[in-house]
């Protein structure tokens, strides 16, 4: 559930297998949301099944305050095992 996060793409096939909800802020200055939304496209392009992105157009870097009153984030986290 990574929140105003990125990554690096290139080891996104390592990762395809996590479930991810990634949470971004568009007017994050701090990090930028380019970082989040490549780190999505790549895990979707690695074959990456469970992958749900989430950008706020009116949140910065303090997205999480969205994120935490997400509707369904609660239950879909807790919903996660491990394979």
């Amino acid at each position: 559930m990574p929140i105003c996060g990125g990554g690096d793409a290139d080891r996104a096939p390592l990762f395809k297998h996590v479930p991810v909800w990634a949470f971004h802020g568009t007017l994050d200055t701090t990090v930028f949301p380019c970082g989040s939304r490549d780190m999505v496209t790549a895990l979707v392009q690695a074959g990456a099944r469970d992958v749900h992105y989430t950008e706020y157009p009116e949140a910065a870097h303090n997205s999480w305050d969205r994120a935490y009153r997400e509707p369904g984030l609660f239950p879909w986290l807790f919903a996660q095992r491990r394979p």
